[in-house]
């Protein structure tokens, strides 16, 4: 989970300050090793995985205008060598 806080300047007599909170979820699948043939071709490839992630933004500020809620969604091939 992501929580940020911020203030800004004072303009014109009035001030704004905003809470942001993003939960985040990852859920990942590592591809397996049978998919390329042998462990050792899995290693080549960087041992592969599909990362699926999902957040919700939820946005509060002393400005009612300037509140807002969204969802965000994606995926990433993810692979990695060791040396």
């Amino acid at each position: 989970m992501e929580t940020l806080r911020r203030w800004f300047d004072s303009n014109g007599g009035v001030s704004r300050a905003d809470w942001l909170v993003e939960p985040i979820a990852t859920l990942e699948f590592v591809l397996p090793a049978s998919w390329f043939g042998a462990e050792g071709n899995a290693r080549l490839f960087g041992q592969p995985a599909l990362d699926f992630q999902t957040s919700y933004e939820r946005a509060s500020s002393s400005f009612s205008i300037s509140s807002f809620s969204t969802w965000k969604v994606g995926a990433a091939l993810k692979t990695g060598w060791r040396f």
